[in-house]
């Protein structure tokens, strides 16, 4: 897979929704934090955490790549500066509900732009992470978990119905 053109029209269109649906916008937004606060309320009852990874987009990461034909989908779907920046505008979003409800939240975006600059980490039209994203990506990842000292042990429970 080299690109994904339904990623430029989702994300685009997402844009264009919370634009003209603002107020469904807003209740799937109080939504996700109440969901949040269920994860977090329940994680801490059973001594856990909840940790949420964000992951930006191409045009969060890398602004610069692919701005022609960015240019002209917008010009094409008449979407303004204001529908542009949306992308960064939820992300800052999820992140706070995500901060309220107590949760650890990792937050990548300014190391992959560092590390976007010797090369893309996402493929050319597309907003899924390309093979050197995805090591940036869990390279972070590991940096976070060691710095927030995040246990990542798991414990096997035996599925029900089996005896040792």
């Amino acid at each position: 897979m080299r690109e994904c053109h339904g990623c430029w029209l989702q994300s685009l269109k997402q844009a264009v929704r919370a634009r003209t649906h603002a107020e469904e916008i807003g209740r799937a937004l109080t939504r996700l934090g109440q969901i949040f606060r269920l994860l977090s309320d329940d994680a801490a009852r059973n001594g856990s955490q909840v940790v949420i990874l964000l992951i930006p987009t191409k045009t969060q990461v890398e602004p610069a790549d692919e701005r022609g034909a960015v240019d002209r989908a917008a010009r094409l779907l008449k979407l303004t500066d204001q529908d542009l920046a949306y992308d960064q505008q939820v992300y800052g979003q999820i992140a706070e509900l995500a901060r309220k409800s107590g949760a650890v939240v990792i937050d990548p975006l300014a190391e992959l732009r560092d590390a976007s600059q010797p090369g893309r980490l996402y493929y050319r039209r597309d907003w899924h992470l390309n093979p050197a994203g995805n090591r940036a990506l869990a390279a972070m990842l590991d940096r976070a978990i060691e710095a927030y000292g995040i246990s990542t042990t798991v414990l096997a429970t035996e599925p029900h119905g089996t005896s040792p």
